[in-house]
């Protein structure tokens, strides 16, 4: 693994990656604010954003009916697919999240961006319900 210069390049991006992300902050305000930090709600919001993901992986499952994925693998690809959908432009993780569910349960992987095209529009539609709701309730 250390002699592969695929593994020092990727030491090298991190490290200067780590390096723009750090520019322009002052440690001392950061240190400051991390301890005061109150553990018990941050660990209130950590288990809910962690079970946040249950549904999320089943309504995916739900979208591949009748096919029945595995749960560990849907988890994972959806996992991966977020996180890079934070680090790349374009929402590209979700494209990399249909290639890899594809690999994993080996369906297809048109069949497995269709079900992201068909969740992210719910996911709006809903938004829209929501505000809808709320703008239709303030009218009274």
């Amino acid at each position: 693994m250390f002699k592969s210069p695929r593994f020092w390049i990727g030491i090298l991006i991190s490290v200067v990656c780590l390096y723009f992300a750090f520019q322009g902050i002052q440690f001392d305000k950061l240190f400051a604010a991390l301890i005061g930090i109150n553990f018990f709600w941050l660990a209130i919001a950590s288990l809910l954003f962690f079970a946040s993901y249950a549904p999320r992986v089943f309504r995916w499952q739900w979208l591949f009916l009748p096919l029945r994925l595995r749960w560990m693998n849907v988890l994972h690809a959806l996992n991966i697919g977020y996180f890079l959908s934070n680090l790349l432009p374009a929402r590209l993780g979700d494209v990399v999240r249909a290639y890899l569910i594809g690999a994993l349960e080996n369906v297809s992987k048109a069949r497995a961006l269709s079900t992201i095209v068909v969740e992210r529009m719910s996911d709006g539609l809903i938004v829209v319900l929501l505000l809808a709701i709320f703008f239709c309730s303030r009218c009274r």
